[in-house]
């Protein structure tokens, strides 16, 4: 499970990333579904994210610069996840909805937060590797 947990995360932001991307309909068009079936997505990322805070607080054992890197994605992810997943499902969230919901009805900026994620995961999966390599 050890060697499974450091990349399952890592793909789920791959997806993502390229779901965001696509809910911005200027690269690519995702199936016609209900806007409340990619918010659901955007809640399942959001508790990857939460599971991924949760593993990152059992294993501390990691150097700090990592770790604070760490923290730091998943606070950025927590924010664009609970702000995406709201702005699909209509829902307004003090200060995260206000600020980001103009960002979100841009199609580019759908694909710099996508690209974002896409961008983290790739860089996770690398780290993972070398640290995997390591042992």
């Amino acid at each position: 499970m050890k060697f499974i947990h450091e990349y399952e995360d890592c793909i789920v932001g791959l997806l993502v990333g390229i779901v965001i991307i696509g809910l911005s309909d200027t690269y690519f068009r995702l199936p016609a579904f209900p806007t409340y079936v990619w918010g659901a997505v955007m809640v399942a990322s959001l508790l990857f994210t939460i599971f991924d805070l949760r593993h990152t607080f059992k294993e501390l054992k990691t150097h700090r610069i990592v770790l604070i890197l760490l923290l730091l994605n998943n606070a950025i992810d927590l924010v664009l996840e609970a702000g995406l997943a709201a702005y699909l499902f209509h829902v307004n969230i003090p200060y995260i909805s206000y600020y980001l919901n103009p960002y979100f009805a841009q199609a580019q900026m759908l694909f710099y937060i996508g690209m974002f994620f896409i961008a983290s995961s790739v860089l996770w999966i690398i780290e993972s590797a070398f640290k995997l390599r390591k042992k």
